[in-house]
């Protein structure tokens, strides 16, 4: 005999308020990934589950809102995605684009995104390949559809038409097309010289040790992403959980 159709409505309706309590008691909630900051690994509109059993754990993406800087107050606290790559007693440093925790290269350990530039002949050229279409409004390869002011990898001014691309150095694109990436910061010196008051930037950091109830985060688009190097340490209260769905 089949069920009447009220009892599928009860046991639906049961379900709804089991994951409403699940949420407000922090046992599990759902991200929407907001930003590109974490390609090649999490995209825009990826959702994570975050579950609030997990502690943090350092190599693992972090669900933690972000301190709040000075003028932001009026947005208030944002729920940012990244990984943890710095825990309480580590020391983080920054060579060249490389990350070292306690001397230790972390670079093999996680799949990046690092900044490149292309001329444009070379865009036209391999255009299948790079996937570009001038005609669309945004590409998920390039920060836009037209062209950067002119510069090269050394942060040298070229001719023009130059165009910046983020993408994993290991991947298809960069082998064939023998890519080096940029040496020069994407994001300006300024943000984070200004920030810990020493002579760094995005790709020559630290060392820096991480203080006690604190993390240090940065994000897998690792030049196209604002992180711990431009706003500090995220504080162990506001670090929320680690996704299920994702390392």
């Amino acid at each position: 005999m089949k069920k009447p159709l009220h009892k599928y409505f009860i046991a639906f309706g049961v379900l709804l308020l089991l994951v409403f309590i699940l949420r407000i008691a922090g046992v599990w909630n759902l991200y929407r990934i907001p930003t590109p900051g974490n390609e090649p690994n999490l995209h825009p509109g990826d959702y994570l589950i975050c579950a609030g059993w997990l502690s943090p754990q350092r190599g693992k993406y972090l669900i933690f809102y972000r301190p709040v800087q000075a003028g932001d107050e009026a947005v208030g606290r944002e729920v940012y995605i990244q990984r943890l790559v710095g825990l309480p007693g580590d020391e983080v440093e920054i060579k060249n684009g490389n990350l070292f925790i306690n001397g230790h290269s972390e670079m093999r350990n996680y799949r990046l995104n690092r900044a490149f530039v292309i001329a444009d002949s070379v865009v036209q050229k391999h255009s299948g390949l790079l996937r570009y279409n001038p005609e669309e409004e945004s590409n998920p390869l390039y920060d836009g559809p037209h062209p950067l002011p002119a510069f090269n990898a050394a942060g040298q001014a070229t001719a023009p038409k130059m165009y910046m691309v983020h993408l994993d150095p290991e991947g298809e694109v960069c082998r064939k097309l023998n890519l080096k990436p940029m040496t020069k910061p994407v994001i300006s010196d300024e943000m984070v010289s200004s920030f810990w008051r020493k002579p760094w930037n995005s790709m020559q950091f630290g060392p820096v040790k991480v203080p006690q109830g604190k993390y240090f985060v940065l994000g897998d688009n690792r030049d196209n992403s604002l992180d711990s190097r431009f706003w500090g340490f995220v504080d162990a209260d506001d670090a929320i959980s680690r996704p299920l769905n994702a390392d």
